[in-house]
């Protein structure tokens, strides 16, 4: 099998796929958790860890700013996280779990292993480490700028 993604059909329908099952997962995540994926995202990094920047926060869960912030404020007013400005530069925000916030992470820890048994039933091992490689490989080739590169379209084609 080729490796060359232009030897593809024309027809695949790879990429519709996978925007179809992170919908999917995504609405089955937070009916199983009762909690929004942006805010889940913040608990676990903070959960395993430990405290944080909001700087930090966005570059390990691949999300901007602005959401990060969004997800913070309110967890911050329900009493799962607290805030502090870094002594040494006031413009980086620390971030850290409250023990009500730990006791939410392994609350939802639970809902979270069952939604995995839900989405994965059926799978080995073996596969659900085959699609965690492929899907890091995806993920990997669309962050690669020299691929993004080679492979983007003439605009004058």
């Amino acid at each position: 099998m080729s490796s060359d993604p232009r030897a593809f059909p024309s027809q695949s329908t790879v990429h519709l796929q996978i925007a179809r099952t992170y919908a999917a997962c995504i609405s089955a995540f937070e009916q199983y958790t009762d909690i929004h994926i942006v805010r889940w995202r913040v608990l676990f990094m903070l959960y395993n860890r430990g405290e944080s920047t909001q700087k930090e926060l966005a570059e390990h869960t691949g999300l901007d700013g602005w959401s990060i912030t969004r997800a913070v404020k309110p967890m911050e007013e329900e009493g799962f996280i607290e805030r502090e400005l870094v002594r040494s530069d006031n413009r980086l925000t620390l971030v850290k779990l409250t023990a009500a916030g730990r006791a939410l992470y392994k609350r939802l820890e639970k809902r979270r292993e069952a939604f995995l048994r839900h989405a994965l039933h059926g799978m080995g091992p073996d596969e659900v480490e085959l699609m965690e490689r492929l899907l890091a490989r995806v993920e990997s080739n669309l962050a690669d700028p020299e691929l993004a590169a080679a492979f983007k379209p003439d605009p004058a084609a």
